[in-house]
C-alpha cells in the first residue's frame, strides 16, 4: 500500500474515532446523573414550632393557639432527654440480614446463618433496650455510596458508582461533623474510605487508624488492626496524646473517649473471595460474635452501640446491584436504657407496648407500601420471614442518630425518623406521647421542607421547581393545617387545661392525632419516594446532540464500508474548501453561542429560559460542549457538500450503490447481523439473555462459514471428508456449545439459569464443618469431585496440544528442525512453564475454594515423609500449619502470577521487535501469533479457573480458525470468521464469568500478583479480567487478518482485504453504541434503565475506546506495513 492510500484511511479512522468520542462524551455529560450539593449547614431550630402553621404563599392561616407552650405545659421536650454522651458504631461491611437473626435449622452448607448468637441473646434478655431493624441499601451497593448515604441522608446517582475506587471528600452537610462537634473525643479505625470521604472531621492522626480497604484476598489484617487498638481504648490504655506510629497496647489510664467508630472489613472480603457460603465465612462471623460478647460490656445508659452493615451481598458474595440480597443489610441498635416503646414494661399514660407495638407497625407498613417493599421476595430470596422485622431505609438512620444524640439533622437528609426509637422523658400521658411523636416528625418535616425550598430555588431542574414540589408541600401543610384545627376543638382544650376527659373523649383525641402524625409520616415518605423517582436531572439536550453526532458518523463508516472508494472522496474532500470555512465558522459560532447560553442560563426570563434552560435542556452543555458541537456540524455539512459537488451524487449513483450491495451477501449479512444484534439492546429482556442471543448468532453465522466454505471449496466430495473447510465451522459449533454450559447466572435469569462456575468445582468430598448425613448430598458432593477431576484432566490434556500451537506461530511454512532458533526453544520451554503454573495455581484456587488447603497442609505436616524430610532440612523444622499456609498463600497469589506476567510481557515485547521492522508479511502474522500467545498467559493467569482454561486453551481454536485447507478458503471465508470473532468475543466475556452488572466485576483480581494496594496496576487487572474475551477476540482478529494479507499476492486485493476487514470490526462496536444512545433517550425513564440499560451501555462505551486503541494498533502496525514488505516466498528450512 503507498502513502496515497494509507493517509487517506488514516485519516478516515482517525475522524470517525474524534467523531465518536465527541458524541459519547456529550452524550454521558447530558446521562450520568449529578445531584446538585448544597454547602449550607444545619443548625438547631429555635422551637419545632416555628412557621406553625405552614401555608402556601397565597394561603394565610391565622395561628389559633401556641403549641409550644402547650408542649412546654405538658412536659414535652423538644429534644431527646438526655441524650447519649457516648455512642459505639460498629459497621460490618457487607453484614447481610440473615447473619443476624437466630434462624431454623439451615442446610449444612449455608455457614452464614445462625453465627451471630449474641444478637438474639441480646433481643432476649434486654427487649426493651435492643432493637433489630432490616437495613434496606438505595442501589448501588457499593461502600462508597452507602457511606454517602448513611452520613448525609442523600439519595446515591448512578455516577457516584465509578467514583468508589477514587473517593472524594464530602463536601455537604453531614452527620458525621455534627457527631464530632458533640463527641470531642472521636476515634476511628477500619477502612480508609471514611478518610477520604471526612478529611474535614477525621484529620486527627492520633485518633484515626485507616487501613487499606482493596486487599480482598486478605480477611484478618483489617479486623486484627482494630481490635489491637479498639480493647486498649476501651480499657484506657491509649493515652489521648499518642500518635499512630507510636501506639501500643499498653500505657496509661488516661484516655477518654465519647465515640468510637470501626468499620470492619473481613466479611465483605470474605464474600468477595469465597462466597458466603463458604467455611471461612462461618469463621469470620464466629470472630464477629465474640468482639461483639465483648463490646456489649462496655455499655451502659450512657453509651448507645450501633450495629450495621452497608450493604448484603449476592450468592457469589458480590455487590454494587440491587438484587434483595445485595439491598438488605441489618441494624442493630442497644443500651442499658430503654430504647422503644413497642417493648418497654412500663406504660405512657394508658397506652401500653401493645399499642405502640400496633401504631409502628402502622408506620411501616404505610411506609413499606409507597416505597414498593417485597416482603415475599426478600422471604423467598434470603430464607426468612421478612415481616418479622421492620425495614427500614439505611437514610433513615441520619435523623434518628441526630435525635438520640441531640444533633441538627444535616441539612441534605431525606430520611425520616425511625418510630420505633422515639422515647419521651417523662411517664406522660397517652395524648402527650402522640404529641412527642409529632414533635419530632415535624422537626424532620421542617428539615425536608427548608432542604426542597433551597434545592428549588438554587437548581433548574423543572421536577424541582416549586409548582412540582408543590403536591408534596400541601401534605405538609395538611398536617399542619389539622393540628392547628384539633386545638382549637374543646376537647383538646380541656385535655390542655388537665380536665378530665372521658374514655370515648380520650379514643378520638388520640385516633385525631395518631392521624396527624401518619400525616407528617406521609409527607416524609412521599418526598423520598419522589425523589428516588424523577432526581435524575437527564440533560436531553446534551443527549440528543450526542446521539446525532453519533449517527452522523455511523451513516458515513457505512457509506464507506458499502463504498470503499468514497474513501478518498472524503480525503479529497476534507482538503475542500467549503469543509474548513464551515468548520471554522461552527467552531467560532459554537463559541460566541456557548458564552451566550452560558449569560442567559443565569436570567430566569426570556425565551431561552422559558423553552430550554427552564426544562434542563442543555444545562450541561459547556463552552467547549457547544464549540465542538456546531464545529463538528459544519465539518459534516462541508463534507456532505463537497462529496455531493465532486461525486456528482445523483438518484442514479445511489442506485448502482444499492445494486452493489444487493450482489455482495456478505455485505448484507454484515449489516444484518450488526443492526439485529444492536436492535436487541433496546430490550430489558433482549440484554439479560444476550448470551443466548450471541451464541444464536455464532451458531447462524458457524453455519454460513460452514456453508460458504464448502460451496466454493475445490475439494472433491471424497477429500472434504478430512478438509479444514468442514470441520473448522463445526469444531467451532461444538465450542461454543460445550463452553455455553459455563458463565454468571443474572439475578433476572433466575431460578431458570444453571450455568456452571469455578465456584461450584470441588476436590474434596466432605469439608471439616460438613456434618450432613444426607445420602444425596453425599452423592452429589462426590459427582461434584468426580466432575472436577474429569474438568482438570482434560484441560490438562488440551493443553499439552498448546506448544504446537507456538510450533505453527513460529515456522508457518516449515517444521523446525536441529538448528531451530534459540528464540523459538526458549519461548517454548517459558509458554510449557506458564501453562503448568497456571494449571497448578488453579487447582490451589479450587482446594482454597472448599477450605481443603488447610486440611491438606495439616495432613502433609502430620505424615511420616514430612517428619522424616524435617529432620534432615533444618529450616522445615519448627515451622507451624499457619505459616505454611501463609507461604502457601503468597506462593500461588503473588508469586506464581508474578511469574506468569513477566512471560508473557516478554512474549508481547518479543511480538512487538519482531513487528517494528518485519522482513515480510508473513513475520507480521508470526508476531501477531506470538502477542497473542503472550496475552492469553497474562489473561488466563487473572481468571477463575474455567475461565481461565478457556482463555489459555483459545489458541487452539484460533488455530482452528486459522487453518484453511487452500488459499482461495482464506480470503472467501474471511469475513465470516471475523463476524464469529467478534462475537465469540463476547460469547467469551459471558462464559468466563461476566455480565454487563457491577456485581460480575471479579475485584479480587486487582491483587492477583500484589500484596499491596497500587491504584493504577490494579485498575488495570480488574480491567484485563473483564474484557479479557474482547481481547482475546481482537488479538485473534490481528492474526486472521495476518494471515489473510500474507497469503495473497495481489497489493490491491491485499489493501481492499485490510480496508474491509478495519471497517467490518468498527462496525460491530459502532453500531450497537450509536442505537444504545438512542435507546436510553426513549427509554431514560423506564423502570429498569439503571438496572439494565445504562449498565449495558457503558460496557459499550468501554468496548468502543477498547476497540479504537485495537484499530489504532491494526493500521500503525499492518497499514503501515503493508506495501514496505514483501510477501515471503515459502522455505523448506528456516535457519537460526
Amino acid at each position: 500500500m503507498n502513502a496515497s492510500y494509507r493517509r487517506p484511511f488514516a485519516i478516515f479512522l482517525v475522524w470517525v474515532s474524534l467523531a465518536y468520542t465527541l458524541g459519547i462524551y456529550l452524550f454521558l455529560n447530558g446521562f450520568l446523573l449529578t445531584r446538585q450539593t448544597l454547602h449550607v449547614e444545619s443548625t438547631h431550630l429555635s422551637s419545632p414550632w416555628n412557621q406553625f402553621p405552614l401555608a402556601s404563599g397565597h394561603d394565610h392561616v391565622e395561628k389559633s393557639i401556641d403549641m409550644e407552650s402547650i408542649a412546654q405545659s405538658k412536659g414535652i421536650s423538644d429534644i431527646y432527654e438526655p441524650p447519649f454522651q457516648r455512642a459505639i458504631i460498629v459497621l460490618i461491611d457487607a453484614l447481610r440480614f440473615d447473619f443476624l437473626p437466630k434462624l431454623g435449622e439451615r442446610p449444612s452448607d449455608q455457614f452464614y446463618t445462625n453465627r451471630l448468637p449474641i444478637v438474639q441473646d441480646l433481643l432476649d434478655q434486654s427487649p426493651e433496650s435492643t432493637v433489630l431493624f432490616q437495613f434496606r441499601a438505595d442501589p448501588p451497593t457499593t461502600t462508597m455510596q452507602r457511606l454517602k448515604a448513611l452520613m448525609t441522608g442523600s439519595l446515591p446517582t448512578f455516577i457516584d458508582a465509578g467514583s468508589n475506587f477514587a473517593s472524594s471528600d464530602i463536601s455537604e452537610d453531614h452527620l458525621l461533623r455534627h457527631l464530632t462537634r458533640r463527641f470531642k473525643s472521636t476515634y476511628f479505625m477500619g477502612d480508609d474510605t471514611w478518610i477520604n470521604l471526612f478529611s474535614d472531621v477525621l484529620n486527627d492522626n492520633s485518633r484515626t487508624f485507616p487501613f487499606d480497604s482493596f486487599k480482598v484476598f486478605d480477611l484478618d489484617t483489617v479486623d486484627h488492626g482494630i481490635l489491637g487498638k479498639l480493647w486498649p481504648l476501651l480499657d484506657g490504655h491509649l493515652p489521648q496524646d499518642q500518635t499512630r506510629s507510636s501506639l501500643t497496647d499498653t500505657g496509661s489510664n488516661s484516655s477518654q473517649w465519647d465515640c468510637i467508630i470501626t468499620h470492619f472489613l473481613g466479611v465483605d472480603h470474605c464474600g468477595h473471595t469465597y462466597g458466603p457460603s463458604h467455611p471461612s465465612m462461618a469463621a469470620k462471623l464466629d470472630e464477629m460474635n465474640t468482639m461483639l460478647q465483648q463490646l456489649v460490656q462496655y455499655v451502659d445508659e450512657d453509651t448507645l452501640l450501633i450495629l450495621f452493615g452497608d450493604h448484603g451481598m449476592s450468592v457469589a458474595g458480590d455487590h454494587g446491584g440491587e438484587s434483595e440480597e445485595e439491598v438488605m443489610s441489618g441494624l442493630l441498635l442497644h443500651s442499658k436504657r430503654p430504647l422503644t416503646l413497642s417493648r418497654s414494661k412500663h406504660t405512657k399514660g394508658d397506652l401500653n407496648q401493645n399499642y405502640f407495638q400496633h401504631l409502628f407497625s402502622k408506620i411501616h407498613r404505610n411506609r413499606d407500601k409507597t416505597l414498593s417493599y417485597d416482603h415475599d421476595a426478600i422471604t423467598t430470596r434470603l430464607g426468612y420471614d421478612a415481616t418479622a422485622y421492620p425495614i427500614v431505609s439505611q437514610i433513615h438512620l441520619v435523623p434518628t442518630l441526630s435525635y438520640l444524640f441531640g444533633t441538627p439533622i444535616p441539612f441534605g437528609n431525606l430520611g425520616a425518623l425511625i418510630p420505633d426509637l422515639l422515647y419521651p422523658k417523662q411517664q406522660v400521658d397517652d395524648p402527650a406521647s402522640l404529641l412527642y411523636f409529632i414533635q419530632q416528625f415535624r422537626i424532620n418535616a421542617l428539615q425536608v421542607y427548608n432542604y426542597l425550598t433551597m434545592y428549588s430555588s438554587s437548581g433548574k431542574h423543572k421536577g424541582f421547581s416549586i409548582s412540582a414540589l408543590d403536591p408534596l408541600f400541601q401534605i405538609l401543610y395538611a398536617a399542619d393545617r389539622r393540628l392547628d384545627d384539633l386545638s382549637s376543638q374543646t376537647t383538646f382544650k380541656n385535655w390542655i387545661g388537665a380536665s378530665l376527659l372521658s374514655e370515648k373523649e380520650r379514643n378520638t383525641l388520640v385516633e385525631q392525632l395518631e392521624d396527624i402524625l401518619m400525616t407528617y409520616d406521609e409527607f416524609l415518605i412521599a418526598t423520598l419516594k419522589y425523589c428516588m423517582a424523577i432526581w435524575a436531572q437527564f440533560d436531553v439536550g446534551c443527549m440528543v446532540a450526542g446521539s446525532v453526532i453519533l449517527f452522523a458518523a455511523l451513516l458515513t463508516i457505512v457509506g464507506v464500508f458499502i463504498k470503499p472508494s468514497w474513501i478518498y472522496t472524503l480525503h479529497r474532500a476534507f482538503n475542500h474548501t467549503i469543509v474548513r470555512l464551515l468548520t471554522i465558522l461552527g467552531a467560532a459560532i459554537g463559541l460566541i453561542f456557548g458564552f451566550v447560553v452560558a449569560h442567559l442560563s443565569t436570567q430566569e426570563s426570556g425565551l431561552w429560559y422559558l423553552y430550554v434552560a427552564r426544562h434542563g435542556i442543555f444545562d450541561k452543555m459547556s463552552i467547549f460542549g457547544w464549540t465542538a458541537t456546531l464545529a463538528f456540524m459544519g465539518n459534516i455539512a462541508g463534507l456532505a457538500i463537497a462529496v455531493a459537488v465532486q461525486s456528482k451524487l445523483t438518484l442514479s449513483a445511489i442506485q448502482k450503490c444499492i445494486q452493489w450491495i444487493s450482489h455482495n451477501p456478505d455485505v448484507n449479512l454484515v449489516l444484518i447481523t450488526g443492526l439485529a444484534h444492536a436492535l436487541t439492546l433496546g430490550s430489558n429482556s433482549f440484554i439479560v439473555y444476550e448470551d443466548s442471543v450471541v451464541r444464536f448468532i455464532l451458531a447462524s453465522w458457524s453455519i454460513y462459514w460452514l456453508i460458504r466454505g464448502v460451496a466454493t471449496s475445490s475439494h472433491t466430495l471424497r477429500s472434504l471428508k478430512s478438509s479444514s473447510d468442514l470441520w473448522a465451522p463445526i469444531i467451532t459449533l461444538l465450542f461454543i456449545q460445550v463452553t455455553a454450559t459455563t458463565g454468571l447466572c443474572r439475578e433476572e435469569q433466575q431460578p431458570q439459569c444453571a450455568y456452571i462456575h469455578s465456584g461450584s468445582l470441588s476436590l474434596m468430598p466432605f469439608r471439616e464443618a460438613d456434618s450432613s448425613t444426607n445420602e444425596n448430598a453425599f452423592v452429589d458432593k462426590w459427582l461434584t469431585v468426580i466432575a472436577t477431576t474429569a474438568f482438570l484432566i482434560v484441560s490438562i490434556f488440551l493443553c499439552t496440544f498448546l506448544p504446537e500451537v507456538l510450533q505453527q506461530a513460529w515456522f508457518p511454512s516449515s517444521k523446525p528442525n536441529r538448528t531451530s532458533s534459540t528464540s523459538y526453544i526458549w519461548c517454548k520451554i517459558l509458554y510449557g512453564l506458564s501453562i503448568g503454573l497456571i494449571m497448578l495455581r488453579y487447582i490451589y484456587l479450587i482446594l482454597e475454594n472448599t477450605s481443603s488447603t488447610q486440611y491438606i497442609v495439616v495432613s502433609i505436616l502430620q505424615s511420616s515423609i514430612y517428619q522424616n524430610l524435617s529432620s534432615v532440612v533444618i529450616h522445615l523444622n519448627g515451622l507451624t500449619a499457619t505459616q505454611w499456609l501463609r507461604m502457601t498463600t503468597r506462593l500461588f497469589q503473588i508469586y506464581i502470577p508474578r511469574l506468569n506476567y513477566a512471560i508473557g510481557g516478554l512474549f508481547l515485547s518479543f511480538a512487538l521487535r519482531k513487528a517494528w521492522r518485519p522482513v515480510d508479511l508473513k513475520e507480521l502474522e508470526e508476531s501477531a501469533w506470538i502477542a497473542h500467545i503472550g496475552g492469553t498467559i497474562i489473561l488466563a493467569t487473572i481468571q477463575r479457573p474455567i475461565g481461565g482454561v478457556i482463555i489459555l486453551c483459545w489458541p487452539l481454536m484460533l488455530q482452528n480458525l486459522t487453518r484453511m485447507s487452500d488459499k482461495s478458503s482464506i480470503s472467501k471465508t474471511l469475513t465470516a470468521r471475523l463476524v464469529i470473532l467478534h462475537y465469540l468475543g463476547e460469547h467469551l466475556f459471558f462464559v468466563t464469568g461476566h455480565q454487563a452488572i457491577l456485581t460480575a466485576i471479579h475485584w479480587e483480581t486487582a491483587f492477583i500478583g500484589f500484596d499491596e494496594m497500587y491504584m493504577i496496576p490494579n485498575a488495570i487487572l480488574v480491567s484485563l479480567a473483564t474484557l479479557a474475551g474482547f481481547i482475546v477476540s481482537w488479538s485473534s482478529s490481528f492474526v486472521v487478518v495476518s494471515q489473510a494479507l500474507g497469503d495473497n499476492q495481489d497489493p490491491t486485493l491485499r489493501q481492499t482485504i485490510y480496508q474491509a476487514s478495519v471497517l467490518l470490526m468498527s462496525l460491530f462496536n459502532f453500531i450497537p453504541t450509536t442505537l444504545s444512545s438512542i435507546f436510553i433517550i426513549v427509554l431514560r425513564r423506564h423502570l429498569m434503565t439503571w438496572k439494565i440499560f445504562a449498565p449495558r451501555f457503558l460496557l459499550q462505551c468501554i468496548l468502543f475506546f477498547g476497540s479504537c486503541l485495537y484499530l489504532i494498533a491494526m493500521e500503525g502496525i499492518i497499514g503501515g506495513n503493508l506495501s514496505d514488505v514483501p510477501l515471503r516466498q515459502p522455505k523448506r528450512t528456516r535457519q537460526a
